[in-house]
């Protein structure tokens, strides 16, 4: 899944340009699910992004969406830089692990099981929250509570 921070003092408004969420409201470390658009309002694909307690929000996109995706985003970034907008790319080339149980399943649960290899508790990581941590001993991983049992674990820094 393509992970892109965007940086600049225009990031809000640049990403709001794209999609239909209020990402203005996100508070520090908190994400949404939204839709990206494309110049006519239609949808595109569907979007997690997150307002990161550091200074960037923090994309995350389709697999399968890829190419499109950040052609879209590269695009309305370089229209807006050419107005003077302050709105910068980086595409990450990271790997993305969705941690994923069903909620009657056998054994233990996938969060015990990631809590193992973490140094901040997950019991305070409320839903569609995001936290960089290490993982199992790799520094710089984000983590967010997608739902009740699964979490969401981006290999590197996020």
């Amino acid at each position: 899944m393509p992970q892109t921070r965007v940086y600049g003092r225009d990031r809000v408004r640049f990403v709001e340009s794209l999609v239909v969420g209020d990402i203005a409201e996100l508070k520090p470390g908190q994400g949404t699910l939204t839709l990206l658009t494309n110049e006519r309002g239609g949808i595109v694909d569907d979007l997690i992004v997150t307002n990161t307690l550091e200074d960037h929000l923090y994309v995350v996109s389709n697999a399968g969406c890829a190419d499109k995706d950040l052609a879209i985003m590269r695009g309305r970034a370089a229209e807006l830089q050419a107005t003077g907008s302050d709105v910068h790319l980086e595409v990450l080339d990271n790997a993305l692990l969705a941690l994923q149980e069903p909620p009657a399943s056998p054994g233990p649960s996938m969060a015990r099981v990631l809590q193992a290899g973490l140094p901040d508790d997950l019991a305070k990581l409320s839903f569609m929250n995001s936290i960089t941590t290490t993982v199992f001993g790799v520094p710089g991983c984000r983590v967010t509570r997608c739902d009740l049992c699964a979490r969401r674990v981006g290999s590197g820094a996020g």
